[in-house]
């Protein structure tokens, strides 16, 4: 081989272009299920794609094309899961950099889902029976909002609550009925009631629609617990007789709790018995309850008035004590009464010249004779400002978890409102199944009047 072939052939192995890396398994796989997803897309396999992308989706580290999160989205909203399918069109706006198709469909997506639907909550009471279908007052032809109202009556099947978006229009569940306008909705569906039983005799008069306040006036309950207690309670009024209408009342303005933080308490010497003993004294007509770890005040008292409270009271500035007279040093000869004074300048004249060959000058003036210590002068105490209650404990409204006093208010604070036609037994007896209602002290009142 000439020198010449040997060179063009060096050449041709520098200038070789790399072979191209296998891509990883992974790799593999999301290709393989991005073009699973394209092939069942145009077949409107819609179970299929969605099928297919929650595998894409489970492969960590990999990109997924707008054009995939836009074929998932019609797949969502093909079964009716319309907030899903608006999840996966915003993803598909995000991934698109280099696809301005997908981006135009996506974002024309999602602009009529925020015009043309709105989120509803729906919760069924916990003594509903029965089928729960979420139906239109409209007539519906499009199968799309069929799917979409499937899908909402399946959840509230399976879970007896829903939480998603529905078309703007008009709806029921039950006896309920409610609009959505794009605007949140929250729907609490209570136990239908069972048709009038035809009589061989008269029935008796009706008692008349009134509202009876059911007040929880009893103390050493957790106002942490009114929810959930008050929720059970609701359910089970619904089921008494003549029963319309429950709401459930809390107080209008909240407790507000006390935190103390334990190390700016500890650094003062206060106790929970004192910060007690002060909040009574500076806000007299709250209620105060504590305990360990918490101290909470009625409604009615704003949290920066409770933080404001002092719970260490100012002190002045107590001034230095006048320095003691100096004193004669002991043991120095004091001249007796009516011996002659030496003249002034003398040698042994108290400022006068010292004798020639004594021991030197004078001790000067602010220094101490040998054998002395310096005392040192007076300081004066300085003031301290007071300590508010916010400066050593977190206050904040909320519900306490100490038991609350009892309520002897005018206005109930807790109380649930029962619009009912039937008689106020059936509201007692219905608070007896309620397991923690007795310990409320509820008991029927007049409503309040305006």
């Amino acid at each position: 081989m000439t020198y010449a072939s040997r060179m063009l052939l060096l050449l041709s192995v520098l200038v070789a272009p790399p072979a191209l890396a296998a891509p990883n398994p992974r790799e593999a796989e999301a290709l393989r299920l991005t073009e699973e997803i394209t092939r069942l897309s145009e077949k409107t396999a819609w179970a299929g794609v969605e099928r297919k992308y929650e595998q894409l989706l489970e492969l960590k580290n990999v990109d997924v094309n707008s054009f995939t999160h836009l074929q998932a989205a019609h797949a969502a909203q093909a079964r009716g899961d319309i907030a899903t399918a608006n999840v996966r069109a915003n993803r598909a706006i995000k991934a698109a950099k280099s696809d301005p198709d997908t981006l135009e469909k996506a974002s024309a997506w999602v602009a009529d889902f925020l015009v043309n639907y709105g989120e509803v909550q729906i919760e069924l009471s916990v003594a509903y029976r029965g089928d729960a279908i979420v139906e239109s007052r409209d007539p519906v032809f499009a199968p799309k909002v069929r799917a979409i109202l499937g899908f909402a009556t399946e959840r509230l099947a399976a879970d007896r609550t829903f939480t998603g978006y529905l078309p703007i229009g008009r709806y029921k569940v039950g006896d309920e009925t409610f609009d959505v306008d794009g605007s949140s909705v929250k729907v609490f569906v209570k136990p239908v009631k069972d048709a009038p039983v035809t009589q061989a005799t008269a029935p008796e008069p009706p008692l008349g629609e009134r509202v009876v306040v059911l007040a929880a006036r009893g103390g050493g309950w957790a106002a942490a617990s009114w929810s959930d207690t008050a929720s059970r309670i609701r359910d089970a009024l619904y089921e008494a007789d003549g029963v319309l209408a429950v709401d459930v009342k809390g107080p209008d303005t909240p407790w507000v709790v006390v935190r103390p933080n334990v190390d700016a308490m500890s650094s003062r010497g206060l106790t929970m018995v004192g910060l007690a003993e002060r909040v009574r004294a500076a806000l007299p007509d709250a209620q105060v309850v504590f305990s360990a770890d918490e101290l909470a005040v009625s409604p009615g008292v704003s949290a920066p008035a409770v933080a404001a409270v002092v719970v260490v009271d100012a002190t002045p500035e107590i001034p230095a004590p006048a320095p003691p007279p100096p004193e004669t040093p002991e043991g120095s000869p004091v001249a007796p009464e009516g011996s002659p004074v030496a003249p002034e300048g003398s040698p042994n004249t108290p400022g006068g010249p010292p004798p020639e060959g004594s021991a030197g000058p004078a001790t000067p003036e602010g220094s101490t004779e040998p054998g002395q210590s310096e005392v040192p002068a007076p300081q004066p105490i300085p003031a301290k400002p007071a300590v508010t209650l916010g400066e050593v404990a977190r206050v904040a409204p909320g519900d306490p978890s100490i038991p609350v006093p009892a309520d002897a208010g005018t206005v109930p604070r807790y109380s649930l409102h029962v619009r009912t036609n039937g008689p106020t037994e059936a509201l007692t007896a219905a608070l007896q199944r309620v397991e923690g209602a007795q310990g409320l002290g509820i008991k029927p009142e007049a409503p309040p009047s305006r």
